[in-house]
């Protein structure tokens, strides 16, 4: 779940408006864990993708390139810039 978390609050670095994963059973076991603790309402209904939606650009990919240990920049070292 926290790499799901991360990619889709990163998603904006990509150039998306917002990363959304699709509700499936460890996102119920995390929402109803989270409720329990908290004791707040855990009566919810997941809202699933239209069969018939249509979409400007939809993207989807695969676990392997949702690893978040990937594509971590290099310290920054002002000094080495180029123009």
């Amino acid at each position: 779940m926290d790499d799901r978390m991360t990619v889709a609050n990163r998603a904006h670095e990509a150039g998306g408006k917002n990363g959304i994963f699709e509700h499936d059973e460890k996102t119920s076991a995390m929402v109803d864990e989270r409720t329990q603790l908290n004791g707040t309402k855990n009566d919810y209904e997941p809202v699933d993708r239209d069969d018939n939606e249509t979409f400007v650009f939809d993207s989807t990919m695969g676990p392997e390139r949702t690893r978040t240990d990937r594509g971590v920049p290099p310290r920054s070292r002002p000094a080495q810039a180029r123009p």
